[in-house]
């Protein structure tokens, strides 16, 4: 099964011709608030003192290819142009209900003459968001 990956309502297969060949989405960190305090044993944790745990952003690396052709340095340029340290939506087809959002940064091989691979990092919100209503998914 292909899934697709959408960036900003914009299919990057249908687009550019470009295949999903690896995710990795990371873990969103807990933000822990933790004291020493001296003749104390163990740490003072008020992490949740405020309420509910607050979790640092995510990472996320998706990895796209394409069979190299004559077009391949100019979708380079125009990937970098577009994409590069935009704040964007992300989506996968295999999960149609649901967005990442997060800035993304753009590097790209030029050593392979026969597979040109594109990789996306983003620097997501901890949570994903519904779509039909742009809110936060826990």
């Amino acid at each position: 099964m292909i899934i697709h990956v959408e960036i900003d309502d914009i299919d990057l297969l249908d687009e550019y011709g470009l295949y999903l060949i690896d995710r990795d989405i990371g873990v969103a960190t807990p933000n822990l608030y933790q004291t020493t305090i001296p003749g104390r044993n163990g740490k003072l944790d008020y992490t949740d003192f405020f309420g509910e745990v607050t979790y640092q952003n995510r990472q996320i690396k998706i990895t796209l290819a394409k069979k190299v052709d004559k077009k391949t340095q100019d979708l380079k340029y125009e990937l970098e142009k577009i994409y590069n340290g935009q704040l964007v939506k992300l989506s996968f087809s295999d999960d149609e209900d649901h967005f990442w959002k997060g800035r993304i940064t753009v590097t790209s091989n030029d050593d392979d003459t026969e597979l040109y691979k594109v990789e996306f990092n983003m620097d997501a919100h901890p949570y994903k968001f519904l779509k039909l209503y742009d809110k936060e998914v826990r």
